[in-house]
């Protein structure tokens, strides 16, 4: 199972700020004294990868910030807010204004595809990550579409060949199809003959068991 879906914000949501370094003394001057100290002490300036969680004067956690470095470190590398994800606390995070110039919907497709974890033979269950919801003005239902693709191509692609030969990869082909209403063909390969169709996929070459056509 996975944990990539954006989820609504509780009332104890606490907001996330992504923040690049030339754009940190601008995010520091709106902070309090006690964020800014704390801020300081941990040596937090926007570094790419780096993430603090800063509390209010009682102590509480207040909000979160993740570093997404200079203009080459966000040109170099993506998903800065994936990569931030299992450093952050098991808390429900909502996005506040960004202090960073970054493709938003492809830092919030990040934060999906971090949620990923092969659980087939570790009983199902999803990886206890923090939280993020539906950032505005992103397309989360198509985010979450990809994600869940993706997750799935990782899922066939992990199992090991000995789990998942040809008749496992044809019954998860006609699964899908099922889902979605699509229409597929899948037989024996010494029963069907090869066409030239870009969307045959033959299954099985060199495998001792049952070839597949899809």
């Amino acid at each position: 199972m996975t944990n990539t879906t954006f989820t609504p914000a509780p009332d104890d949501s606490l907001r996330l700020f992504l923040v690049s370094q030339s754009q940190f003394d601008a995010w520091k001057q709106g902070l309090d004294e006690t964020a800014s100290h704390w801020i300081a002490e941990h040596g937090f300036k926007g570094q790419a990868g780096r993430t603090v969680l800063v509390p209010d004067a009682s102590g509480r956690p207040c909000f979160a910030a993740v570093g997404m470095g200079t203009d080459t470190d966000q040109r170099r590398s993506r998903f800065r807010l994936g990569g931030a994800r299992a450093t952050l606390p098991k808390r429900h995070f909502h996005l506040g204004p960004l202090f960073a110039d970054v493709d938003l919907s492809n830092e919030a497709l990040g934060w999906l595809l971090a949620g990923y974890k092969y659980t087939t033979y570790a009983g199902g269950a999803a990886p206890d990550l923090a939280h993020l919801s539906c950032p505005d003005g992103v397309d989360c239902a198509r985010l979450e579409k990809i994600a869940h693709g993706e997750c799935l191509t990782r899922d066939l692609i992990n199992t090991p060949a000995n789990d998942m030969g040809p008749p496992e990869l044809e019954a998860a082909a006609l699964q899908l199809a099922e889902r979605f209403g699509a229409k597929i063909m899948a037989g024996d390969v010494t029963r069907v003959t090869l066409d030239s169709s870009p969307f045959t996929v033959h299954l099985g070459k060199e495998a001792l068991e049952t070839k597949a056509l899809i």
